[in-house]
């Protein structure tokens, strides 16, 4: 007898439909009736009628009693366990990439370790598909990730929207526009017209990257193959690579987060909001219900929440004061 399977049970009474059961619960018919046929196999009794139509017996009903009571009970020794883990050793394990965690993850750790000090926490790093998998299979507790799926069995918060800045010095802009660089800086402003720079040097992601996706759709639109002089992944080396004037950079502004708290002084260095209509993602924060919630997951939950509202208060009056650009509303 497992929990599952008592709650595949309650599922299967209270539609009274196999197929309906197994698509609710998103699992085969045959699986649901295995898990019926154990429970019975293991109590010895029959719990449905099956002919002429789907019913419960009386050891059926009974089941169903005692099955709500047993999860219950369940439940409320889940929640007293977690209480538990408050003062000993447990393990909270969570989705984040490597280039975001990077970021947020030293501030996230230090809000959630002064609460819960004796509580391990294992970062994992993957897609967010992958991600979604994972928190199905119960191998993560919880994940942040970009554009997530919202599940019947999930909650999704949405964090922070996240868009594409162009970042540039001034050395390659008096480089690449001589005669015209202050008039440059006078129009962009208001944002950045990609068409403007389309003959100039780029340091991209590489294809796969979904902003960079539709950066291509965008050059491809108005018949242009811009001169990319370097590739990557590594945010952190786009910015490097800009500031040392080899190329103009596409970039979220959450990884001009952390080098724009610490400026370099190594002459004028612009951020413009890009003008043209090329979509944005969102960062979202992704757990499965659970009531009652552990107070050690809740707990990081509103670490996480804290952190990315601080950083959402902050970050467009960052950019605007390092680089006296106003950031467009995105």
């Amino acid at each position: 007898m497992s929990f599952l399977s008592l709650n595949y049970f309650l599922v299967a009474a209270e539609e009274m439909n196999i197929t309906k059961a197994a698509q609710r619960l998103y699992i085969t018919q045959q699986s649901l009736s295995s898990h019926i046929q154990r429970l019975e196999e293991h109590y010895g009794v029959r719990l449905f009628e099956r002919k002429p139509a789907l019913k419960l017996t009386v050891a059926g009903e009974y089941m169903v009693t005692f099955a709500n009571r047993i999860l219950f009970l369940e439940k409320q020794m889940v929640s007293q366990f977690s209480e538990l883990s408050e003062k000993n050793i447990g393990r909270l394990t969570v989705g984040f990439s490597r280039s975001r965690s990077r970021i947020f993850m030293p501030d996230i750790w230090s809000l959630y370790h002064a609460q819960y000090p004796n509580i391990d926490v294992v970062l994992v790093d993957a897609l967010t598909v992958q991600f979604d998998e994972m928190l199905q299979d119960g191998k993560i507790d919880l994940y942040i990730g970009v554009d997530a799926p919202e599940e019947s069995n999930t909650c999704c918060t949405h964090l922070v929207q996240e868009r594409l800045y162009c970042i540039m010095s001034e050395e390659l802009l008096k480089k690449c526009l001589p005669g015209t660089w202050k008039q440059f800086l006078v129009n962009a402003r208001s944002g950045l017209d990609l068409n403007c720079i389309r003959n100039f040097p780029f340091i991209m992601l590489p294809p796969n990257n979904r902003f960079r996706a539709r950066v291509d759709r965008y050059f491809s639109s108005i018949g242009v193959i811009p001169h990319i002089v370097f590739e990557t992944s590594q945010h952190e080396m786009i910015y490097a690579l800009c500031r040392q004037s080899y190329g103009v950079g596409l970039i979220s502004q959450m990884y001009l987060y952390q080098p724009l708290k610490q400026p370099e002084e190594k002459g004028a260095f612009y951020v413009f909001p890009i003008k043209n209509n090329i979509g944005s993602s969102t960062i979202d924060l992704v757990y499965r219900f659970s009531n009652p919630m552990p107070k050690y997951i809740r707990a990081f939950l509103d670490s996480v929440e804290a952190v990315f509202q601080t950083y959402t208060d902050s970050v467009d009056s960052m950019i605007e004061k390092a680089t006296g650009i106003c950031a467009a509303e995105g």
